[in-house]
């Protein structure tokens, strides 16, 4: 066979043009060879040279930010113009093909056409990237030249009579269209530009996003090829392998992205609608649908009422107007149906004349619980519901430039400093809920924080002021939390500030400082005006004006004197609670005072954290140290998780739902190869009949075959695979609940059964988190996602089956194939799993500061913090939205690789299959089953790796839960056994011995208590005392075995306390502890939860903790209510309650841990009276948080440091000159 370009053996000949140049198809053929090979000249060097190089006046980190006009449009012309040189290429071959000898000129200039197709974009690509638009004058030749020999060959094949019944002349009417239309698009470069023949070329400058280095997302930037293929992906997706993905590397959004954009966008057209006075069908709808909300829920803000759809501003919404006279800052009036008025005038010191003899007002606002104190300064704020009356606020500025004062009325009111009644915190540090905001002026700071007396509290976190306080403020006490709220209103640069009961949570002494300090001192220095609310009346003398508060109106006010003249019975009854005030303050202990047991709750919570975070650390250290092997790990599956989780459910779930599975996919497969088998048996017998010289060919009875088998089998194996399906089902939805009972019984039981320790070093949001978040991820998620990655899987595999099956060719491309999938999910897995963990962690921040957004409004809108808080809400938006948009176009870029891939497998697949069936080895139906399958591989490759990026990050649930199980367990078995060697009812006598203990939180820390010797006859009382940290509360716990008693024993009627089981123990002893607890349900079930006493017992108890009339007025009595915690009592009374619960178990040693530290004195005598009575017999040890309590006890005991440092009756203690009781004593005094 001869190889020419003509395909004859003289191409000189070939080439004659005697009969005219554009007659000779040959040479016409070779003449459109002629601009292809002039761009390959062209370009190649071009290429080769600068690859990649952009212009010096482009500074930029991304390459592909510049899009020439037409960009789009070219790189899809460009593709339909491959797809149409391809198609000119095949029809050239075909036709080749009934020739004798080969003509090259038939495909040949289509093949060279395509690499300059080829060519052309990537040039394109180059040029566009290096912002140098003259080099495209290259092209616009070519595209001259290809679109003239493409018209002329045209215009020969209309003249020859070929027409549009060819295929040749279809193909090369779309080229001639093509090569117009990029032609077009050149040339519309050109006037875009001005690169060539103007004066003046355009100037392009990169987008504003691209010039912060911060942005990485680029899919609105790249080109349509990278666009479509998520091409740019590629690198991101890579290098999560080597190092995790956070939020600096997936950058910043764009700024059409990002939430201040669509913010304002919305904000636009919602402001629109407002201002057209039409009413929205929306708006209408739902005001209607609230309407009766509205009726019932009268509390809410003007601003969130949907009626008031109107532009209108914040001053009418609040209720807050200007024009008062100029002695005046503040003034409410607010009128009720009885048309009675209530005024608040507040001298401002800014109204005062000149305006450097300013002096500082304290206003005080009185009255008892429920009248309306803090509603009214709410009222002030605005922040209440005006139905009558008005708020009127006047502020002055001075004009120092002038000689004259130039006094000028604000339309809305300056920033407040608010303190609320219930602390507001951030979950920020200390510094910044101090600061708030504000630039920090270290002298100014330091003064707060003395005034507040928070020193001592931050000397005890870690990090000092630098320590993040949590979820509101979890880690700190109530009085923590009330001093840090006063401490950012003090630290406010405002020239009013409202403090709404700041010492309700402190005691006499803190409050005393706060209130000299702070107000007194501080906010008097300073000028500002200050209205306080407070039921401390002792204070009342320091006050410039004073307010009285009854039954939600004005009492009376003015100052202390006037009222003493207008209300002489109102100032006798003040006079007598500031005496009773004064008397408190002075019997205040001075060993332990309710803020030296906030402290040491604080230190005890810090120690614990501290202990954890070091556990923490020392593990991120061994991780550090072999980085490789940690990097190895996030990419390889987590097969023990895995295990653990199957291994929950049970060998029998596990087989069952491994067999239903293999058996369902298998059935699948075979009713597919059955059908594949009745459509080629009805395919060959309707072949053969036509064939037959025996069959006419208008009926085909007497040569027709039986459907009746094939459809029997079928119908056989249908109603099989449903059952299957059904079996699946349930067996997945049963080995779910299985393992998820078993994981969550066993972590149960590991949270009942774990020692202290866990509680001290891991926190509760850690543990709640196990039994929500993560329990509910086994319950709902896992199965789920277990049930489509075996499905996706055994689809996948049953499909490359079939296809191996019927055509075996197909196993050499399957190993290519398989590699590149395998490196694409590897890829993949570690970049979707820091990226959904990535996406969780930063929709935590956004949640959590809108709630505390919603929480604080009123002391946000007191400062006129809105826009910093919106702003700071729009950050969080944008980093969980980044966070969400790369997730997506993670999951886009693994379904296009996909998608190629199953492209790979159909192309393979069909052709195997079409060339073995043209040999007559393949069956039609084998051939259509093989194919069905190639379609779908794509498709079950992209949810397999996709379920099981899913599976991964789930399977992280089962792993912190398997953390918690390994947790070891306390031994709740002792040497003696409860029936045979323990009698019933021990302790009968209440005799303790103490030898020699000696105790520890945890075997790698330091003794609490050490060497200690006590010996405690039965039914004496005894006190323990000492300066916080001594070791008083681990002495309590000692009895209960919650800590390490690793020397010594404590021997309890005769019988070693470390040999009984931990549950006869703990059920034979009774403790009151200083925060009571009582648990959601009735008063008889916190009495008595084992439900052993009789109501007579009940009834007794509660009338000895002097409780039974109250529980007699409750409905229900003895099955009152009690709601969680007991809020619905008050804390004297839950103290009281704990005390009658100890008293019906008829325990023979009570232990009464601080139990009288955080109630009043009167219920303390209460309670000291009960038991010095109805405990009379029994053994009672007493912790004392005030010295005078202990001080008709048998036994003092005195400790420091974890050691006894005095132990003797009370008397002979006080006797002693040097005692340190006797200190404590006098102290008190």
């Amino acid at each position: 066979m001869s190889l020419a370009f003509c395909g004859t053996d003289n191409n000189s000949a070939a080439y004659n043009v005697d009969g005219g140049v554009l007659n000779n198809g040959c040479f016409l053929d070779a003449l459109n060879v002629v601009p292809h090979v002039f761009l390959l000249f062209i370009t190649f060097p071009i290429l080769f040279i600068g690859w990649g190089s952009q212009s010096s006046k482009v500074h930029i980190h991304h390459s592909t930010w510049l899009h020439f006009p037409g960009h789009n449009l070219r790189w899809i012309l460009t593709f339909v113009l491959l797809f149409v040189l391809v198609c000119e290429i095949a029809e050239g071959i075909v036709s080749d093909g009934f020739s004798q000898s080969l003509h090259l000129h038939l495909y040949m200039p289509a093949a060279l056409a395509f690499m300059a197709g080829v060519t052309s974009i990537v040039y394109y690509h180059n040029i566009e990237t290096s912002n140098f638009p003259k080099l495209l004058s290259a092209l616009l030749i070519y595209w001259v030249l290809a679109f003239t020999m493409k018209t002329i060959k045209f215009a020969k094949y209309t003249e020859h009579g070929i027409g549009p019944r060819q295929l040749r002349y279809c193909i090369t009417g779309l080229l001639v269209l093509l090569y117009g239309l990029l032609l077009a698009v050149e040339i519309n470069v050109i006037l875009g530009r001005r690169y060539m023949c103007f004066d003046d070329p355009t100037e392009v400058k990169p987008p504003e996003d691209l010039q912060d280095l911060g942005v990485r997302f680029l899919q609105p930037f790249v080109n349509l090829l990278s666009k479509s293929t998520y091409w740019w992906m590629n690198k991101f997706i890579t290098s999560a392998h080597k190092r995790p993905i956070d939020l600096k590397v997936i950058g910043k959004l764009p700024i059409a992205m990002r939430a201040l954009t669509n913010y304002i966008k919305l904000r636009k057209e919602f402001e629109d609608q407002k201002s057209s006075n039409e009413s929205l069908p929306s708006s209408s709808f739902l005001s209607r649908c609230l309407q009766p909300l509205k009726v019932v829920n009268r509390k809410r803000p003007a601003r969130d009422d949907w009626n008031n759809f109107s532009p209108r501003g914040d001053q009418e919404a609040d209720g807050v107007s200007q024009g008062v006279d100029q002695d005046t800052c503040i003034k409410v009036t607010l009128q009720s149906a009885a048309e009675s008025e209530m005024c608040l005038c507040l001298l401002d010191s800014l109204c005062c004349c000149p305006p450097r003899t300013h002096t500082g007002k304290l206003t005080m606002i009185v009255g008892q619980v429920g009248c309306g104190k803090s509603s009214l300064l709410l009222a002030a704020l605005g922040e209440m519901q005006r139905v009558s009356g008005t708020v009127t606020w006047n502020r002055w500025v001075s004009s120092f430039t002038s000689s004259l004062l130039e006094c000028a009325f604000f339309l809305h009111r300056g920033p407040v400093a608010y303190a609320s009644q219930k602390p507001w915190l951030l979950n920020a540090t200390i510094v910044e809920n101090v600061t708030f905001e504000m630039p920090m002026i270290k002298s100014r700071y330091n003064a707060v924080i003395e005034a507040c007396s928070l020193q001592p509290d931050i000397d005890i976190l870690p990090q000092g002021d630098q320590t993040e306080v949590g979820e509101r403020g979890i880690i700190l006490s109530g009085g923590q939390k009330q001093r840090i709220s006063v401490a950012r209103a003090l630290y406010q640069q405002t020239n009013v500030v409202f403090l709404d009961d700041p010492f309700s949570a402190l005691d006499i002494h803190l409050s005393d400082h706060l209130m000299q300090d702070g107000i007194l001192k501080m906010l008097r220095e300073e000028k500002r005006t200050v209205v306080l609310v407070t039921h401390k009346l002792q204070y009342l003398p320091h006050a410039d004006w004073i307010i009285a508060m009854k039954d939600g109106t004005i009492q009376t006010e003015g100052t202390l004197k006037d009222i003493q003249k207008s209300e002489p019975e109102l100032f006798e009854q003040w006079k007598t609670l500031m005496h009773r005030q004064d008397q408190e303050f002075q019997t205040e202990t001075v060993t332990e005072t309710m803020t030296d047991l906030e402290r040491k709750n604080l230190r005890r919570a810090m120690y614990s954290r501290e202990a954890a975070k070091t556990e923490e650390d020392e593990e991120g250290d061994e991780d550090d140290d072999n980085l490789s092997q940690v990097m190895r790990q996030r990419a390889t599956i987590p097969w023990r998780s895995c295990g653990a989780y199957l291994s929950s459910a049970g060998p029998l779930l596990l087989s069952l739902l491994l067999l239903s599975q293999l058996l369902k996919h298998s059935l699948m497969v075979a009713i597919d190869y059955w059908l594949a088998r009745w459509t080629s048996y009805v395919i060959s017998a309707k072949a053969d009949a036509v064939s037959s010289p025996n069959c006419a060919s208008a009926c085909l009875q007497d040569c027709s075959f039986s459907h009746a088998w094939y459809l029997s089998v079928f119908s056989v194996l249908c109603c099989l695979g449903i059952v299957l399906c059904l079996a699946t089902s349930v067996a997945v939805e049963w080995t779910g609940l299985a393992a998820a009972k078993e994981l969550h019984h066993g972590l149960l039981n590991k949270i009942i059964l774990a020692p202290m320790r866990l509680f001290e070093t891991t926190p509760l949001g850690s543990i709640l988190n196990r039994f929500s978040t993560d329990t509910n991820t086994i319950d709902q998620h896992i199965p789920t996602t277990l049930e489509c990655l075996s499905r996706s899987t055994l689809l996948c595999v049953s499909a490359m089956a079939v296809i191996s099956y019927v055509t075996p060719v197909f196993l050499i491309a399957l190993l290519p194939l398989a590699v590149t999938c395998y490196f694409i999910q590897k890829y993949f897995r570690v970049a979707s799993r820091d990226l959904q963990q990535l996406e969780d962690s930063t929709q935590l921040p956004l949640l959590s500061h809108f709630s505390e957004t919603v929480e604080g409004l009123p002391t946000i809108r007191a400062l006129r913090y809105e826009p910093r808080f919106r702003h700071r809400l729009l950050q969080f938006t944008d980093a969980n939205n980044i966070a969400s948009l790369f997730l997506t176009a993670a999951n886009r870029w693994l379904e296009v690789r996909m998608e190629y891939i199953g492209a790979c497998v159909v192309l393979v697949a069909a052709v195997a299959s079409i060339s073995s069936s043209l040999y007559n080895q393949l069956s039609p139906g084998l051939v259509g089953l093989g194919l069905t399958y190639a379609l779908m591989v794509s498709n079950y490759m992209n949810w397999m790796v996709r379920n099981l990026a899913d599976m991964e990050v789930q399977l992280g649930a089962v792993k912190r839960i398997n953390g918690l199980l390994r947790t070891e367990a306390e031994n709740y078995e002792g040497l003696l056994s409860e029936c045979a060697d323990v009698p019933d009812g021990w302790p009968r006598h209440g005799e303790i011995k103490i030898q020699n203990l000696s105790v520890r939180y945890d075997a790698s820390l330091k003794p609490v208590l050490k060497n200690v010797n006590v010996h405690v006859s039965p039914g004496q009382k005894v006190g323990i005392c000492g300066r916080t940290g001594s070791g008083k509360s681990s002495f309590s716990l000692a009895f209960f075995r919650m800590v390490d008693m690793f020397e010594g024993r404590i021997v309890i009627d005769n019988i070693d306390i470390s040999k009984l089981p931990l549950q006869t123990l703990r059920s034979r002893l009774s403790i009151i502890l200083q925060d009571p607890i009582l648990f959601s349900g009735t008063i008889r079930f916190n009495l008595d939860p084992e439900m052993k006493a009789t109501d007579e017992m009940l009834w007794e108890a509660l009338e000895i903790a002097q409780l039974k009339s109250v529980v007699k007025t409750l409905p229900g009595g003895l099955d009152a209510i009690v709601t969680e915690g007991g809020e619905n009592f008050s804390q004297g009374q839950r103290q009281l309650f704990c005390l009658a619960r100890a008293f019906v178990r008829k325990s023979s040693i009570l232990i009464m841990d601080e139990a009288t530290a955080s109630i009043d004195m009167a219920t303390e005598s209460i309670l000291q009276k009960v038991v010095m009575t109805a405990f009379a017999d029994r053994t009672v040890v007493t912790i004392a948080h005030r010295v005078h309590t202990i001080l008709n006890a048998d036994l003092v005991i005195v400790m420091k440091r974890g050691t006894i440092l005095e132990y003797d009756t009370p008397q002979a203690l006080l006797d002693s000159e040097d005692s340190v009781f006797a200190s404590f004593v006098r102290a008190d005094k």
